[in-house]
């Protein structure tokens, strides 16, 4: 279970479960008070916390706080990402330029380490959503989201992965889990524990491909890139988000029965992105969604398909003609993803970060 003893996970140790009320004092001398952990993510549990030596209401944080054993590698990437690329100033800056209110990066807030029951551990401050994406997937009966929410949300997600891959970072990990909620305005995608440096004074990893590495990421939606082995690049972001979209759209793609056989998953997603217009007349023959989000999704995945390993993706081009989408639908107001309205369920859920 969740908060049973820890055990190891990939390879890595999972944390044992600390007391509520205890304290924690992060690297620019503040306290935090943890309170119960809500939830699981990736490498270590999910604590709601407040701010200074205050246990009162924690239930209504808005804070909560990612423990892992220090040695674990994800929180130290996921920590090293945040403390140099998510810098409020860092994002405003990012949101000036591209004109845009709201971007898709949770803002850095503190970090640190500490020691219980004689053991050492790395946290991470970050503030608290209301629910993640994968739990709307979930609750609905066909296990699909409207077509004006996924290009919404594909709009942020996109300026999101343009900003860190302006950083020289690649996420690798995208999927309805890792995108938390706010409301129906604004999303947040996070777990930055697999995110790696694909470039360095700019200049770009080459392709080299690791055994050890085949596969990695989540197998329904990982790129063929990491499948043959080879590091997460720009245009593998893209391929992930692709596939994401086509499932949100969907409820469903075609390997999902093969989960369990990463090569036949390989080999599927091969076949799909040979033939872009046959997998997605396939997949998308479903009713809710309409031409023109089938025409958006098509182009989308062949401008993936054209993308070098080293290449930058063109990031305007597909925004442009995800709003012209938009502008189809007769949607041209602000963002509205329709899952808060349209669920009557608003409770603080939090299953992974």
């Amino acid at each position: 279970s969740l908060l049973g003893p820890a055990k190891k996970k990939n390879g890595y140790q999972m944390p044992e479960k600390f007391s509520s009320g205890f304290l924690l004092k992060d690297i620019f001398k503040n306290n935090w008070t943890l309170g119960k952990p809500i939830g699981q993510g990736g490498f270590g549990l999910i604590y709601l916390a407040n701010k200074g030596e205050n246990s009162k209401n924690l239930a209504d944080a808005e804070y909560v706080v990612k423990i892992e054993p220090k040695d674990n590698g994800p929180l130290f990437c996921e920590s090293h990402f945040y403390v140099n690329c998510a810098k409020e100033d860092q994002l405003k800056i990012f949101k000036r330029d591209k004109n845009i209110n709201h971007l898709a990066i949770p803002k850095f807030i503190s970090s640190g380490l500490c020691t219980y029951n004689e053991k050492d551990y790395r946290f991470l401050v970050m503030d608290r959503y209301s629910k993640d994406l994968q739990s709307f997937l979930d609750d609905s009966s066909s296990h699909q989201i409207n077509e004006a929410g996924v290009m919404y949300l594909m709009r942020q997600v996109l300026y999101a992965l343009e900003y860190i891959h302006q950083k020289g970072y690649s996420h690798g990990d995208i999927k309805g889990a890792n995108i938390m909620l706010k409301n129906d305005q604004e999303s947040f995608l996070v777990d930055y524990g697999l995110a790696c440096r694909f470039e360095r004074d700019n200049v770009h990893q080459k392709y080299q491909v690791k055994p050890e590495r085949r596969h990695n990421g989540t197998i329904e939606y990982t790129s063929l890139d990491a499948h043959n082995g080879a590091q997460i690049s720009r245009r593998s972001d893209l391929e992930i988000l692709g596939y994401c979209i086509v499932h949100w759209l969907s409820g469903t793609l075609p390997w999902m029965d093969q989960l369990k056989n990463p090569t036949q998953v390989q080999q599927s997603k091969t076949k799909s992105m040979d033939n872009v217009k046959e997998f997605v007349s396939n997949t998308l023959n479903v009713k809710n969604v309409s031409e023109s989000v089938k025409k958006f999704v098509e182009f989308y995945l062949n401008e993936v398909k054209k993308l070098e390993f080293e290449s930058e993706p063109p990031y305007a081009k597909i925004q442009s003609k995800i709003n012209d989408t938009l502008k189809s639908l007769k949607y041209t107001g602000a963002d509205n993803f329709g899952l808060f309205s349209s669920n009557k369920s608003k409770s603080k859920v939090l299953i992974n970060y």
